[in-house]
C-alpha cells in the first residue's frame, strides 16, 4: 500500500506571548495570522473546554493535539 504525503494548503497561526518583568509588570502580545474573529472565538471556547476537562481529570494535560475531519 502506497502512503501519500500530505500537502499543506493553508496554515493559520495564532500566537500568545505573556511576558513577566522583574518590576512586576506584565505584557501580553497576541499575533493573528489568518484567523477570522469567529474562528478565534471557537478556538478559545475549545481551549476553555480542554482546560476545564484537564482540571477535572477527564483528559490528560499532556494530550493537546486534536483532529478535525472536514466533510466534503
Amino acid at each position: 500500500m502506497k502512503v501519500e504525503k500530505k500537502k499543506v494548503v493553508k496554515k493559520q497561526i495564532w500566537k500568545c506571548e505573556l511576558i513577566h518583568y522583574s518590576d512586576g509588570t506584565v505584557t501580553l502580545n497576541r499575533t493573528n495570522d489568518g484567523f477570522m474573529p469567529l474562528e478565534l472565538l471557537g478556538l478559545c471556547t475549545k481551549a476553555i473546554h480542554d482546560i476545564t476537562d484537564q482540571t477535572k481529570g477527564i483528559i490528560n494535560p499532556t494530550t493537546i493535539n486534536r483532529k478535525i475531519v472536514k466533510r466534503k
